[in-house]
């Protein structure tokens, strides 16, 4: 067989090879397949999730989550005192220093209270962007940093009260 003919059935091998992908693609996205569906909304699919298992277990979702943050919150109790009881039989640390960490770590506000006082805080107290002078990258240049990341008076030479 001459080159000429290898090169002509090779393009029109090609060209069916890729009109049928062609064609194929189209048929299956028109196609009026039943069993395929299609999300209705745009929800978070945890909330879908938590939903559904809500409905089987005929029970609201606010129980269902109330039930996984505390299966989650007694997880962390028993990882941490395993890690406690741990360091105490390697005698790294003494009981009372165990009971001493569970204590302060126990009196610590919850994230939610944590963010709900801080939402409060922020909503009485609005600050613009320009309100706020952070040092360090874009800020006064009292650290490294300043006014394009060094720049500027106050550049990387003042750091630690440095002049350079």
């Amino acid at each position: 067989m001459s080159l000429k003919k290898k090169l002509v059935i090779t393009g029109v091998v090609i060209a069916v090879v890729v009109i049928g992908c062609i064609g194929g693609a189209v048929m299956a996205s028109s196609g009026s397949d039943t069993t395929t569906t299609t999300p209705t909304s745009t929800a978070n699919p945890q909330d879908t999730l938590m939903g559904k298992v809500a409905s089987k277990l005929n029970i609201s979702v606010d129980t269902l989550k109330a039930a996984f943050q505390e299966a989650q919150s007694e997880m962390q109790q028993e990882r941490l005192d395993a890690q406690l009881a741990k360091l105490v039989t390697e005698g790294k640390i003494t009981q009372e220093q165990a009971d001493a960490y569970k204590a302060w770590l126990n009196s610590r506000p919850s994230d939610s209270e944590y963010q709900s006082a801080l939402k409060t805080w922020r909503d009485s107290n609005p600050l613009s962007g320009a309100d706020i002078q952070l040092p360090g990258i874009g800020g006064r240049g009292d650290f490294i940093g300043g006014p394009g990341m060094g720049g500027g008076p106050g550049g990387i030479g003042r750091f630690g009260g440095v002049d350079n």
